[in-house]
């Protein structure tokens, strides 16, 4: 008798929670159907679907802004990488406009020389250009013992000539020597490849009178003599001075003007035929 009556009871409790979803889904008051007694009971509970209901409709809109808010994030990434791209492209035009506006420069200085655009195709093994090749060759005029420069300073000579390709090395190689001179000066002096210094992109400057004043940040240029390079091609700024206690000279480190861990395109001094 008594599992009788819970089976109603529970079939009745069933039936107001379904009346009361039902009232609260629509927003009926239920005041205006039932006495006060049932609605003074049932509005707790038509509050707390109404809290529920509320939450869930919250949180769907929560959902539906968290994915607006990727999908924006998502555009913006792709715009900064399209603006990163665009500036990294700008950067190189600088570049080649500043090491054309030099090289004209140059030519202007050289007037007796032909100047020589050329890509580098192929370097030796390693992290410097040491020894590499450009695209140009005998059919374009290039030379033995033809300047390499950049924009920015002197880089090496031609080594071998082919038809289409020449060889160049560069003054950072253990067997390059320039006859050079200090800007400020005048004093002649020798610049070496050095295998020490040649992995850190640096030269090694001989033969330097200990009675001259000179510095970190003086200019080092070619003097002109030896028959390779003509004068006053800039070659590098002077790092670092040592001093000798047993002789009358000193020697320094030098960092060149081109940096030859990024080099792309350079140019080819000829003589005028």
């Amino acid at each position: 008798m008594r599992s009788k009556k819970t089976k109603v009871f529970i079939g009745i409790l069933t039936f107001m929670l379904l009346v009361l979803m039902y009232v609260s889904t629509v927003k009926i008051d239920l005041s205006k159907y039932t006495g006060g007694i049932f609605g003074t009971i049932l509005v707790p509970f038509q509050r707390a679907f109404f809290f529920i209901d509320n939450k869930v409709k919250d949180t769907v809109i929560y959902i539906g802004d968290i994915e607006l808010l990727r999908d924006e994030n998502e555009l913006l990434r792709a715009r900064i990488d399209e603006v990163e791209r665009e500036n990294r492209e700008l950067e190189e035009y600088r570049q080649k406009i500043s090491e054309l506006t030099n090289a004209l420069g140059i030519k202007d200085r050289f007037f007796s020389y032909d100047i020589r655009g050329a890509n580098i195709i192929a370097k030796e093994p390693g992290n410097w250009f040491k020894i590499f090749t450009i695209d140009v060759g005998s059919r374009d005029g290039v030379k033995l013992n033809s300047p390499v420069i950049t924009g920015r300073g002197l880089v090496g000579r031609v080594s071998r000539v082919d038809l289409f390709t020449a060889q160049v090395v560069s003054i950072i190689d253990p067997n390059s020597t320039v006859s050079a001179r200090i800007t400020k000066t005048r004093d002649l002096v020798l610049l070496k490849g050095d295998v020490i210094l040649g992995n850190q992109g640096m030269l090694r400057l001989d033969y330097v009178p200990s009675d001259i004043d000179i510095g970190k940040g003086d200019l080092i240029e070619t003097s002109g003599y030896g028959g390779v390079f003509p004068r006053g091609i800039i070659v590098g700024r002077i790092e670092e001075v040592y001093h000798s206690e047993t002789s009358f000279t000193m020697y320094a480190e030098v960092l060149p003007v081109a940096d030859f861990k990024k080099l792309e395109e350079v140019f080819v001094l000829t003589l005028k035929e």
